[in-house]
């Protein structure tokens, strides 16, 4: 292994950590601004010399015409770096299923919206 690249994980990791932190609480483009969404990083770590994983947790309501709603759910991604240090493959899992969020992305949300955190 290249010197130094051993601790690579960990300066991504903490890279990572640093954008998260510049975007606290701040929702993908497609989602409403706080309070009516937010995204929160949970924890982060470099669980390996090339992988870093985070837990989070996201919820709101996309910014459609129909307002829908997403409910509050957990999420952990995996990044693996590649030789060059960049991510090469990021895998997620949700704490509900892919058609869950499916069906509510297109349902409707009638009334007032509320906060959800």
């Amino acid at each position: 292994m290249v010197a130094g690249l051993a601790g690579l994980g960990w300066a991504v990791a903490d890279a990572l950590r640093k954008r998260a932190a510049a975007k606290r609480g701040k929702p993908p483009a497609c989602m409403h601004a706080p309070p009516l969404s937010l995204v929160q990083l949970l924890s982060i770590t470099a669980s390996g010399p090339r992988t870093v994983e985070a837990d989070w947790l996201l919820g709101g309501y996309l910014a459609f015409p129909w307002n829908p709603r997403v409910e509050p759910f957990q999420g952990h991604t995996v990044y693996t770096l590649g030789e060059s240090g960049l991510v090469a493959e990021q895998r997620q899992t949700w704490s509900i299923s892919a058609g869950k969020a499916l069906a509510d992305s297109f349902t409707p949300t009638f009334g007032p919206r509320r906060q959800l955190f």
